[in-house]
């Protein structure tokens, strides 16, 4: 899709001053609660439309330990509201589209929410998200199976792994229907130590071990999404099946995570290295380099370091790694030319990627290479997605391809008015931010689940 700006880091990094507002649903100011399993302070206040803070002081609390049964009282005022939603903080460089398009939103609904007439903010205004909280699985006990769910994704979602998760429940095979009661399995996890990189945030993180940021927040006993590089987190461990371990990176070279309004140039200062020295060590196409990226970087040297590879998944035969979009966005980078092979027919035909932060975006290279993709979807374009193996530099990654041209085009001659969305585990849309269901449901199918 079209590049766009990008609010600095993701769309938790951004929310450094959100208050969220009291649920219909939620007890009224000045009542009590009483601790359940799983509970934390954090997620009372979360829950409550508190903070941390104004929860220990009404209950004369000393630390954030709380036990299950306790009595608490939720502090809050009267007609406070019973909005659902969030507030945030309108800052420098900030519109309604970017902000509305961060949340997962409309413009249309922002500006209702909050009762504009036009598309006028402020610096320091305060917005009405109007945001469901009511989609997220509560920690452990029983789950039921939505639309769309398969056990991948509710045991990512959960911290498990697929194979505790049919344990659980008896099950011989990966089937499961809407409706359906999950066990979710609980118990002792363990925990390692994740230095924070520049650029990093606690979404990022979350995607990387996993998890939630509501889990690292709770582990970390986190009360709010400020972040620091060099700040050090406990992340869970993951003994699941077909995940990388993680980087692994060089001595004297940092892994730096490209914010909004970086460039190579500023990235090179920062470090004392050089323009060159990146493009080389990262083997980039050229200078383009979108947020979120992970760049690595000599540092205090302008000689480039070679070697470096994104980590492997393991592979199932016919079938293509199932890549995390951190690992695949790095390999694959902006300017490449890959082959695409259609998992169902075995066609294959060849790719250019023209950039893209949330997902790639490509084109076909020549107009044959647009034919060929054309009669994959029956000859017409279409947002159908098909799933592919994306093979580049000797690796072969599990993708999903959807078949309409949009935005801007890029290639000449190639027959192709617009350019096509190319989608890897975790990639995103990038008007929503989030993860396409259709699109991840046929990466798994790329890679065999």
């Amino acid at each position: 899709m079209k590049q766009h700006r990008f609010i600095k880091g993701s769309l938790f990094s951004a929310i450094l001053s959100i208050i969220l507002l009291s649920p219909l649903s939620m007890a009224e100011a000045g009542e009590t609660y009483t601790v359940q399993p799983g509970d934390s302070l954090w997620k009372i206040a979360v829950k409550f439309g508190t903070t941390v803070d104004e929860l220990k002081e009404a209950n004369n609390l000393s630390d954030i330990e709380i036990g299950v049964g306790q009595k608490l009282i939720i502090p809050g005022e009267d007609g406070a509201g019973d909005e659902k939603g969030i507030i945030y903080t309108v800052k420098p460089g900030d519109s309604l589209f970017f902000i509305a398009r961060d949340f997962g939103i409309t413009v249309s609904e922002l500006k209702k929410a909050n009762n504009l007439k036009s598309d006028e903010i402020l610096v320091g205004q305060k917005l009405v998200i109007p945001v469901d909280k009511g989609q997220q699985p509560e920690t452990g006990g029983v789950y039921t199976v939505k639309p769309g769910d398969s056990l991948f994704f509710i045991a990512r979602d959960f911290g498990i792994t697929v194979s505790e998760l049919k344990a659980a429940n008896n099950l011989s095979g990966d089937e499961i229907w809407v409706g359906q009661q999950l066990i979710i399995p609980t118990g002792d996890k363990e925990y390692k130590e994740y230095t924070a990189a520049p650029g990093d945030s606690l979404y990022l993180i979350a995607q990387r071990f996993g998890t939630t940021v509501d889990k690292l927040m709770e582990i970390n006993r986190l009360t709010d999404y400020n972040l620091y590089a060099g700040q050090v987190l406990k992340v869970p461990v993951r003994h699941s099946e077909g995940e990388p371990a993680g980087w692994n990176i060089p001595p004297g070279v940092a892994l730096h995570y490209v914010q909004s309004g970086d460039t190579l140039g500023s990235i090179a200062r920062q470090y004392g290295s050089s323009t060159e020295a990146i493009i080389k060590t990262n083997r980039l196409k050229g200078d383009l380099i979108t947020p979120e990226m992970p760049l690595f970087v000599p540092v205090n040297s302008q000689k480039p370091v070679y070697g470096i590879e994104a980590p492997k998944a393991p592979k199932k035969e016919g079938y293509g790694e199932l890549l995390d979009w951190e690992y695949a966005n790095w390999h694959f980078n902006h300017q490449s030319t890959g082959v695409i092979k259609d998992l169902e027919t075995g066609i294959t035909f060849k790719v250019y990627r023209i950039g893209g932060s949330s997902h790639a975006d490509c084109e076909p290279l020549t107009a044959k290479d647009t034919a060929i993709m054309k009669n994959l979807f029956g000859g017409s374009w279409t947002w159908l997605t098909r799933p592919v193996i994306l093979s580049y530099e000797g690796r072969e990654i599990a993708a999903s391809m959807a078949g309409m041209p949009h935005a801007f085009d890029t290639v000449p001659d190639n027959n192709f008015d617009g350019m096509f969305d190319l989608h890897f585990l975790h990639s995103r849309t990038h008007n929503t931010n989030q993860e396409d269901k259709k699109h991840q449901q046929t990466v798994l199918k790329a890679a065999g689940h």
